[in-house]
Parts: C-alpha cells; sequence; structure tokens
C-alpha cells in the first residue's frame, strides 16, 4: 500500500517503497493477544513519528491505511476484524479489546459484540472495496480443514456469508469460553487449534490474491509482519471440553513457534533484507488463568530489600506523612526525595516508610536500589530484570536498567515502589545511558506509570530537586527527647540514661545525628563503658576521634562498601577547615617565604579532590587551581600540570575561554610546561592566551604585554634569540610609554630583555640595562627585595664573564649575605670559582637544603630522598664534594624506585635540585660557555 516515497542513499526511490504489499499477519493467543496490539502500537507510533518529521501538518495513519492484507486467528482473528474490517485505530482496538477480555474471559459466555453503528447483522464480506483485505482463519468442526472467512471475493474460492459478529466468534471459538458456532449449516470452531500462527495461511492468501498463476510472492511483499503472544505449551483442556476435541487438541494445538522456524527457513533472503519480520514476547507463566479481568488479577507483590526493619526505629512520623502524601498520588508516577546530611538517618527512614506502605498497599512491589556506585545500582537492576523474568534479561545483562524501566512503564506490571538509596552522586544521574547518542540522561530514563511511585535518599540537595522537583523531604537533626528515646532504644543497660547530666553531654558531643547515636550505644554496648567515658573519648585528638567514629560495628542499615558518614563527616569539617586556610596561605608568585604555613594543608586538599565528593565544579576548580600552584613551587611539576589541566577544562565549560580565571590557568600551565621542558606545548598555550587578549583587551592593555613577555622567555628556551629579542624590545618600550620606567612590570620585561642580549653576546648592552635595573630597584624595593636580589646576581655574573672578578664576587656575596630566604642563585659558585671559602658553602648549602626539601633538613616529615640529599649536602663542605654528586644521584634514583608512590614525585624534583648544584661547582672548571648558559643569568 502506499505509503510516500523514500530514498536511500540519495539515489532513485525503490518501487517497492510506493508500490510493494505490505502484510501483517497476526496469532492467536486468548487474553494474550493484548500484547499484539501494545507490539503494534510501538510500530505504529514510530511510523508516525517518523511520517510527522518529514511532514508536519501530515494525519498519522491506522493499520488498515498501511496493510494490504490482514490475517488472524483466534484472538488474533479478533483484533485482524476490528483493524481490517472496522479500521479501529490501535488505541481504541486496544480499549475494545480490554473491554472485551473482561466479558468474554472472565466467564463463558457469548461473544458480546458492540461496535458504535453497526449492527450484529453487518457482513464481514458486505462487498465494499477497501484497501485493506481482512481475513481470519476458523476451524470446520466436522471436517478438521482449515477455513478462511474474507472481508473480499476471490474468484474460485467459496464465500461464507458470515456477519462480522459470527466470523468474530468462529475464529476465537475455544470450547472453554464459547459454544461452536454455526454458519450456513456449518459448525465452526477456534482456529488455533489450526494455525496458531497464521503466517502460512497469510501467505497462501496473499498468493491467491495478487500471483495465482505463479505463487511467487516474494519480489512483491515490501514489509510482512508477524506477531505472536508467546507459547503458553500444549496441554489437554479440562474436564467439561467437547469430547470430540478432547483427544485431539493435543495434536492439532498451538505449532507456533514450528511454523514460525519453518516459514523463516523459506523466507531466509527476505527475512535477511529486512522485509520479513517476526515479534514475540515470552510467556511468564504457564500455570496463570487465562482470562483479564481486573478484580481477578491480582499478582502476588515482589520484594527485595538490602534491610530487615529496625525494631528500635523512633521519631520521624512527620517526615514519613510527607512522603506517603507525595507518593499517595495515582494521576502520574509520583516522585519524593528524602534530603539530610551523613548520619542523619535518610536510610532509616526509607527503611521505615516501605514498611508501613507494604502494609497498606500488600499489592505493590517494592524494589530497593542501592547508588553508593553506578556497578551496585546496574547490579540490582539485573536482580530485579531476573526476579520479574523480563525476556531476554540474562543475554541482554548490559541493558537490564532500561529493561527493568521499560517493563516497570508499562502498567501492565501492576504497582510498585523503586527506592534509591543513597543518591548522590550528580554525575551519575546526569549521565548519558544510551552511549551519548542523543541529549537523554539517567533521570529522562526512569521508568513512568500511573500505578508506580519512585523516592530517593540523598545529601545533595541540588540533586533532589533535578530528581523530584519541589517534592523534597527535608530531614533535620534529632530534637532532645526523640534522641533520648533513640539513645534508650539502643542500649542493653538502660540505666545508664539515670544520668541525666552525662545523657545530654554526649548527645550535645554528637550533635544528633541518629547514626552517631547508634555507633555510640553500639560501642558502650560491646565495651560495658558508661556514657561519661565515652564521651571523654570524644575529647581527645583528632586523630583518636577518628578511629572511634570509624570503629566497624553491627548496623543492619548501612552498606559494607561504603564509608562511616559521621567519621567522614568529622573528617569532612576538619578538611574544610584546612582547605580554607590553604586558600588564604597559597603562595604567590615565586614566594616560598610561607612555605611551611601552606604545606601543612597539601594532604586535605590531596584528599578532598580525589574523594568522590560533590563539588561545585567551580569551586572544585578553585581548589585545583590552587593546589597547582602549592605543588609548583614544590617543584612538582607533573602534579601540578594536571591540576591546572583540570582547573582548565572546567572554567572553559562552566566560564568560556575569555574569562579572566581561564586565562589565568592557562598561564599557570604553559608556565608549568615551560618548567617540564614541553616548550612547544607552553608556545602553543601562550599564544592562545596573548590572542584572546589581544581580541578582548587590546594590543597595549598590561595584560596583552605581560603574555608577550611570557611567550618571549620561552623562546629563549627554545633557542629562538632573535624573535624573542624583537618580541622583548616591542614589549619594553610599550610599557616605559603606557606604564613608566618605574613599573614593575617594565622593570621585569627589562631584565628578561638584558638576559637576552648578554646571551646573544651583547654584554655591554646587558650590562648598562641591569645597572639601570638594580638602580631603579634598590630606590623603589629595597636592596634586600628579592626582585632587587635577582638582578644583582644577573649583574654579577655579566662582570664575572667580562672579566671583573673582585667586583663579581664582592657584589655576589652581598646578595648572598642580604638574603633572608634563600632563593635560587645558579651562579653563585660559577662567580667565586676558586676564591669559594668554607663559609660560602655552607651558606650554598643552606640554600640548596631548602630547595630541595621546602623545611629544615631535621625534620621529622622529611621523606626520604629529601633525607638522603640534606645529608649529603650539608656534610661536604668543599668543591671536591661536586665529583662525588653522580654516585649519590645512582643512590638516590636506587632507593626511590621502592618508596611509596607519592615520594617519587619529590625525589625527581630533589634530584634535579642535586644535579643544578653539581652543575653550578663544577660549570666553570669542566663545561665552559654552555654550562655557564645553562646555570647563569636568571628570569624574572
Amino acid at each position: 500500500m502506499e505509503q510516500g516515497t523514500t530514498t536511500q542513499n540519495g539515489g532513485e526511490s525503490n518501487p517497492l517503497d510506493t508500490e510493494g504489499l505490505c502484510l501483517l499477519s497476526l496469532d492467536g493467543g486468548r487474553v494474550r493477544g493484548l500484547s499484539t496490539l501494545y507490539i503494534l502500537k510501538y510500530i505504529m507510533d514510530r511510523l508516525n513519528h517518523e511520517r510527522k518529521n518529514n511532514t508536519p501538518s501530515i494525519p498519522p495513519v491506522k493499520p488498515c491505511d498501511v496493510f494490504d492484507l490482514i490475517g488472524g486467528t483466534s484472538t488474533g482473528g479478533l483484533i485482524a476484524i476490528m483493524l481490517g474490517r472496522l479500521e479501529m485505530d490501535v488505541d481504541g482496538c486496544i480499549a475494545a479489546y480490554n473491554d472485551l477480555a473482561a466479558a468474554v474471559f472472565g466467564k463463558k459466555s457469548r461473544f458480546p459484540f458492540v461496535q458504535s453503528g453497526r449492527s450484529e447483522t453487518d457482513l464481514l464480506n458486505d462487498g465494499v472495496e477497501r484497501g485493506c483485505r481482512t481475513f481470519v482463519c476458523s476451524i470446520d468442526r466436522d471436517m478438521k480443514d482449515m477455513i478462511r472467512l474474507r472481508s473480499y471475493s476471490l474468484p474460485d474460492e467459496p464465500n461464507i456469508p458470515a456477519t462480522i459478529c459470527k466470523a468474530a466468534l468462529a475464529t476465537s471459538a475455544a470450547t472453554t469460553f464459547f459454544d461452536p458456532v454455526d454458519i450456513e449449516g456449518r459448525t465452526f470452531a477456534d482456529g488455533g487449534f489450526g494455525a496458531n500462527n497464521p503466517v502460512d495461511e497469510v501467505e497462501g492468501e496473499a498468493a491467491n490474491i495478487w500471483r495465482p498463476e505463479t505463487r511467487e510472492l516474494g519480489p512483491l511483499v515490501k514489509c510482512f509482519i508477524s506477531i505472536g503472544t508467546g507459547n503458553p505449551g500444549k496441554k489437554p483442556f479440562e474436564d467439561g471440553v467437547p469430547r470430540f476435541l478432547g483427544e485431539t487438541v493435543v495434536q492439532i494445538v498451538t505449532e507456533t513457534e514450528a511454523t514460525e522456524r519453518k516459514f523463516i527457513a523459506r523466507w531466509r533472503k527476505h527475512f535477511d533484507e529486512k522485509k520479513y519480520f517476526r515479534f514475540n514476547v515470552e510467556f511468564r507463566n504457564n500455570k496463570c488463568r487465562v482470562y483479564f479481568c481486573p478484580s481477578q488479577t491480582q499478582r502476588s507483590a515482589l520484594w527485595i530489600m538490602p534491610f530487615q526493619r529496625n525494631p528500635h526505629f523512633v521519631g520521624r512520623s512527620e517526615e514519613i506523612a510527607k512522603i506517603e502524601t507525595i507518593l499517595s498520588r495515582d494521576d502520574r508516577c509520583a516522585r519524593a526525595a528524602i534530603f539530610g546530611l551523613g548520619g542523619v538517618g535518610k536510610t532509616q527512614i526509607a527503611l521505615e516508610f516501605v514498611n508501613r506502605w507494604k502494609d497498606k498497599h500488600p499489592d505493590c512491589s517494592v524494589f530497593w536500589i542501592p547508588v553508593t556506585t553506578l556497578q551496585r545500582m546496574l547490579e540490582a537492576y539485573l536482580d530485579i530484570g531476573k526476579l520479574l523474568r523480563i525476556s531476554g534479561i540474562e543475554q541482554n545483562k548490559a541493558n537490564a536498567e532500561s529493561l527493568v524501566c521499560q517493563h516497570l512503564s508499562d502498567e501492565a506490571s501492576g504497582k510498585w515502589l523503586l527506592v534509591f538509596d543513597n543518591a548522590d552522586s550528580t554525575d551519575i544521574w546526569m549521565e548519558s545511558t544510551d552511549g551519548g547518542t542523543n541529549s537523554s540522561c539517567r533521570i529522562d530514563g526512569l521508568p513512568r506509570s500511573n500505578k508506580g511511585s519512585i523516592l530517593f535518599t540523598t545529601r545533595t540537595r541540588k540533586l533532589a530537586t533535578k530528581l523530584v522537583g519541589k517534592n523534597v523531604v527535608s530531614v533535620d537533626e534529632m530534637d532532645d527527647t526523640t534522641a533520648r528515646r533513640m539513645l534508650k532504644e539502643a542500649l542493653i543497660n538502660r540505666s545508664l540514661l539515670d544520668d541525666r547530666q552525662a545523657t545530654e553531654g554526649l548527645l550535645k558531643k554528637l550533635t544528633y545525628p541518629p547514626l552517631a547515636i547508634s555507633q555510640a550505644a553500639a560501642y558502650v554496648n560491646a565495651n560495658r563503658v558508661d556514657l561519661h567515658e565515652y564521651a571523654k573519648l570524644l575529647d581527645d585528638t583528632e586523630q583518636n576521634q577518628i578511629e572511634l567514629l570509624s570503629e566497624d560495628f553491627e548496623d543492619e542499615g548501612r552498606y559494607q562498601d561504603t564509608k562511616n558518614p559521621i567519621a567522614t563527616g568529622t573528617l569532612g569539617k576538619w578538611t574544610t577547615k584546612a582547605l580554607d586556610q590553604l586558600e588564604r596561605k597559597v603562595p604567590k608568585h615565586h614566594n616560598r617565604t610561607n612555605r611551611s604555613e601552606w604545606r601543612i594543608y597539601l594532604p586535605h586538599a590531596r584528599y578532598s579532590l580525589d574523594a568522590d565528593e560533590n563539588w561545585d565544579p567551580l569551586r572544585k576548580a578553585e581548589l585545583l587551581f590552587n593546589y597547582g600552584k602549592c605543588t609548583v613551587a614544590d617543584g612538582r611539576y607533573h602534579e601540578a600540570g594536571k591540576a591546572f589541566a583540570n582547573a582548565l577544562g572546567t572554567q572553559k565549560k562552566r566560564l568560556g575561554p575569555q574569562h579572566l580565571s581561564t586565562l589565568e590557568s592557562m598561564n599557570r600551565l604553559a608556565r608549568t610546561y615551560r618548567n617540564q621542558g614541553r616548550l612547544d606545548a607552553a608556545v602553543q598555550l601562550r599564544k592562545e592566551v596573548l590572542e584572546i587578549r589581544k581580541t578582548k583587551l587590546g594590543p597595549e592593555h598590561p595584560d596583552t604585554l605581560h603574555s608577550m613577555n611570557n611567550i618571549s622567555i620561552t623562546y629563549t628556551q627554545q633557542g629562538q634569540w632573535d624573535a624573542a629579542k624583537t618580541l622583548q624590545e616591542r614589549v619594553v618600550e610599550t610599557q616605559k610609554n603606557l606604564l613608566g620606567a618605574q613599573h614593575h612590570n617594565t622593570l621585569q620585561s627589562m631584565s628578561n630583555l638584558a638576559v637576552t642580549y648578554w646571551q646573544t653576546g651583547h654584554s655591554d648592552v646587558a650590562e648598562k640595562l641591569q645597572v639601570e635595573i638594580l638602580d631603579i630597584r634598590k630606590r623603589v624595593l629595597g636592596a634586600e627585595h628579592p626582585s632587587t636580589l635577582i638582578t644583582m646576581n644577573n649583574l654579577a655574573y655579566i662582570w664575572k664573564d667580562q672579566g671583573r672578578i673582585p667586583d663579581a664576587i664582592s657584589l655576589m656575596r652581598e646578595c648572598a649575605r642580604k638574603s633572608s630566604t634563600p632563593p635560587k642563585y645558579s651562579g653563585y659558585f660559577y662567580v667565586l670559582g676558586n676564591g669559594a671559602t668554607p663559609s660560602d658553602l655552607d651558606r650554598r648549602s643552606h640554600f640548596m637544603v631548602h630547595e630541595v626539601g621546602g623545611m629544615e633538613w631535621t625534620s621529622p616529615t622529611m621523606t626520604p630522598p629529601r633525607r638522603i640529599l640534606a645529608d649529603g649536602i650539608v656534610s661536604k663542605q668543599n668543591i671536591d664534594y661536586a665529583t662525588s654528586v653522580p654516585k649519590e644521584l645512582q643512590v638516590c634514583d636506587q632507593s626511590y624506585v621502592r618508596l611509596p608512590e607519592h615520594f617519587v614525585a619529590e625525589t625527581q624534583m630533589s634530584l634535579g635540585v642535586l644535579d643544578n648544584l653539581s652543575g653550578s661547582i663544577m660549570g666553570w672548571k669542566l663545561h665552559g660557555k654552555r654550562q655557564q648558559q645553562r646555570h647563569g643569568l636568571q628570569w624574572t
């Protein structure tokens, strides 16, 4: 039947797309025929959806508009008549079928044919030519031959003048339900006894109509659909069935699956070409009674729960009442969420609610799904699918979630309640469940049925709102009375509560969360201590508190693979305080003066970043940024690079590529790349920042000029001296005009330009520029400012190179003497040369200890690689030590291979600094100009 033209791969339209035959075969199955209609509804909905996408104004089509021939047997015959002869749509057919099933299969009766506008005397074949031909199968009682009752006439085929009503009764006249049907002196029985799967009958009938000579039907068929109703197996009818069928029914009943296999084998070519389709369902319960009547179909409810009911549960009546009010709606799939902090008792409230709900609704199935991890949730879905006996669940475990949700969305699945416990991870719920092929997320795929309800527990308010909208039931701390009742229920020795002062003091220390109270009671019960003694334990050190709060105890309401929320919450509070301190103490620029202050908070930062916390993405990006700054100052460049890259990814997504925070992270990441020697990556990132700043701020903005200066430094490390010099000269000239010669940015650029001049052999120009910079910095910043000292270092190095040895040594010693903190002066020993004294070595050793370990070398917290290096440096006070460095490097290298993972980055950093020390000492003796360039002037 013509349905509109389609083409493939841009080629010409296939004539079969507009002219091919569409055939529909409907199995028998008594009440199971309802599944046929739902399968057909899905097919028609898909078809109409695609048609509407192509032509929005086009009206929906019905099966009679699509199929050229519809044939059915038994209840499939009833459906064929409604769809083809009565030209009903699928939804109307489903409604009528439900009414028919309730009346017909509820008890033995005559077929109650009622159709608006039609009479029981209307003929199946009324002589009207219709686009859709319809026939039904029936059995001649006497001859046991298959008979086709048609809505049309065929040459050489007998026309049996059956009314619509009698044709419907004849095809579905299973003697358990109906009396035999007489038509024109012939008696008919259920057609399902001879062809429960009428696909061969439909094929033969189509050949009679369109290929009576050749019988070659295949080339004409565009689409052949066969819909089954499952196979309940073969079983003789019960006593009371007419005798003539009692012995023969087993031989002729339901050859559905055999017919299907034979037909697919014969139509293999068309099956492979996707012209023939077979849809079927699994018959789940061979023992269920074969009728459909709402008042008689109370299936036994199913029950999946991880915990038993808590006999000590007290309070929370108000919260439970709110949940019940929300979930009691029957006009939609109601959802509610229990929100509260960890340990406040969300799981216990849900558990108590479910048990009360079950008492009131014994016909309601309950499925409890832990969402502690995604894997745990998917495993729970699979368990539910198996319990529901969903077809193909064992073979398609990867899709268990979608199969269960689809099943529960069908109202035929009955009443159910789904509980998602610990639904705390936003990532799990916002994740696409279809591999990212469309924008749907896990929330969108949840089952929807007016007979179903869903309850969540979560400690994330934002997620709770996403899941249930305004239906959030908040759980606060217990009041004093309820807390005392709970403690009383949990204690073995209830006389302990007679000490009211100890009881009140303990509850206040615990801050009233139910889990903390249960845990305290369990500890008291097990160790036979009183409440005052337990309270004293809570006043111990933080470490002992965590150990106490983390102690395992018998807790029926907690999953074994989850962390103790009380201990986690306490640690979380301390961590939050630590992160606040880290944010205030984080190093600025190159400043290491407060290193000992911020470094103690890094373990908390690392713990928070590694933990599965429900962070605000931008807050986490900020922490990553600060963590990166600290690890850069520690010389842990690989770790810092990961932190900056993760922060940058979030900032680009949330704030955009031009936001100030995004650009700052790009700058920091580029500097880290430079420190790692990844110069090409650093230049590329610097250029991205520069282009954004040029566009957004203008070419002469201070930040734009700063970006140009950064690129020039990387150019010098790549050996692109001319490019660096050109860029730096332009930056210095612009900054002098805009900011003035004494501005910090101008002086920084001038200093870098001086280094470039020296590297390119313009020693006199470099000296002149450094003298100018030193004079300004002494006046503006002071003689002991780190920037001033760096300039002194660079100038001393240039004088040494020019042969002004006394001036160079004097300036370098002044630089070291004024330095209250240990900056990185790589040219120190090169400048001093043979004039270095033991006191010079002591000072340099002191500097190196700080650079290696970041703290005093005697600190008990110093890691093994730091101690190896510090001991070696401080114990050697002569230049000959430089020759032993390679051995120490080997020792360190061997030792850190066996160290825990977090030592590795520190050791690598330490080895680099020790190598730097060796090169500084020996460079002027052994390696000449190349080593001078490596350890010479410093960039600012």
